[in-house]
């Protein structure tokens, strides 16, 4: 048997109406609440001790969350390592800065390179460059400050400041004579300052220098490229005419004859020299003493006539044409024609040196001297009373035994 009791209103009974149907109105409209004259179809049956419904409890609202915290917080941090960042920063400047005025810029620059991010320090680090690029120029380091200037590119003054290094570089070649290279150098520079004028002076010096070594070809040359600068036509063709002294020397003589006709119109001398290298060939086919006389007549004419040509009287081809050139004969009566045709002339004895030429050779006192057949020194002519003239009227002489000789010039006057 079942104990539990029985809650009376669960088996409570309720009636149940069977009301007639009603005709569905054409627009029904649903209305619950009855008309105030009207008596209800029927009435509910309350329910016994019925539990009345739960009342819902009222919604509480949300509470918002404080999201904006967040941000506020994530900015706040930031700001706080921001500035301490910007601390170390600060002193890190701080400390570039006074290196960078202590002159220590290579130590500048390595504070300076990690604030190289911001422009500002980016040129900080440039002018450390530029500083130490000027430090290497004021050292004589001139192609390696160029370089330096050059990796700085378009910052300040460094295109400028490498073609001053260049521009040291080609000056201190200058000084040192290395002419060549200068010279390449200011060429390089173009018109930077007076680089062009200096550019045409190294050639100038380096033609002077190849005149000094008797080196008269490659002097012409270049003289010849410096046409108008200072005097460098004056010495080319002075060059011109040692050249063609040099030539008759050697026995060239019809090269001597050709360089003397293209500057005949140009030096005094240069019908000299043309002269002269027909009197070698005369003189290289044995002509006869009086063929040779008659041309040293033609050139005593010619220098009578030509003043300015008598600087050419004192070269030593001129020693020889005095003493051909007229009839010697000493105090005592001694002459010096008999033993001629048997001796060997040595003339322009600078020409000779110890180790292709006899020991007389070498005095410098000797105008020219004559040796015999066995290569034994004869005698020497060491000078004349006069150079303006092709016959001057005494001639000194020394014999084989050092004794001095006074021979008078008893051929016509010229």
């Amino acid at each position: 048997m079942n104990n539990t009791p029985v809650n009376p209103a669960e088996n409570a009974t309720v009636p149940v109406f069977n009301a007639a149907p009603v005709p569905a109105p054409e627009a029904p409209v649903l209305n619950t609440a009855p008309a105030a004259n009207e008596t209800p179809a029927f009435a509910a049956a309350p329910i016994p001790n019925a539990a009345p419904a739960p009342t819902p409890a009222p919604e509480q609202p949300k509470k918002k969350r404080k999201l904006w915290l967040i941000p506020v917080c994530i900015i706040g941090v930031l700001l706080l390592a921001a500035g301490g960042i910007f601390g170390f920063f600060a002193m890190k400047a701080g400390n570039a800065d006074e290196l960078f005025e202590a002159g220590k810029y290579m130590e500048a620059r390595a504070a300076y390179e990690p604030l190289s991010f911001l422009s500002s320090y980016a040129d900080k680090v440039k002018e450390c460059d530029y500083r130490m690029a000027e430090m290497t120029l004021e050292a004589g380091n001139y192609l390696v400050a160029r370089d330096q200037f050059l990796e700085l590119g378009s910052y300040s003054n460094s295109a400028e400041m490498a073609k001053e290094c260049l521009y040291r570089l080609a000056n201190k070649q200058l000084e040192d004579g290395d002419h060549i290279s200068a010279a390449e150098n200011f060429d390089d520079l173009g018109s930077y300052k007076d680089s062009k004028e200096l550019y045409t002076e190294c050639f100038y010096l380096n033609a002077c220098e190849l005149e000094a070594a008797r080196e008269y070809e490659d002097a012409i040359e270049v003289f010849e490229l410096l046409e108008g600068y200072k005097d460098s036509d004056s010495r080319r063709v002075r060059c011109a005419m040692n050249l063609a002294s040099e030539l008759y020397r050697s026995d060239k003589f019809e090269e001597c004859a050709k360089l003397a006709e293209e500057y005949a119109e140009l030096h005094p001398h240069a019908a000299l020299y043309r002269i002269l290298a027909e009197l070698g060939h005369l003189r290289e086919q044995g002509a006869e003493m009086e063929r040779l006389r008659a041309i040293m007549d033609i050139i005593a004419k010619y220098t009578n006539e030509n003043p300015d040509a008598k600087e050419a009287m004192e070269d030593p081809e001129f020693f020889v044409l005095r003493f051909f050139g007229a009839d010697w004969e000493a105090d005592n009566g001694d002459s010096l024609d008999a033993d001629l045709e048997e001796l060997t002339i040595y003339y322009d004895v600078s020409w000779y040196t110890p180790d292709g030429a006899p020991w007389y050779a070498c005095d410098e006192n000797y105008l020219f001297f004559f040796t015999d057949k066995n290569d034994e020194f004869w005698f020497a002519v060491t000078g004349f009373d006069s150079y303006d003239t092709l016959h001057p009227a005494e001639m000194y002489v020394t014999d084989n035994e050092d004794k001095e000789y006074v021979f008078h010039n008893v051929s016509s006057e010229d």
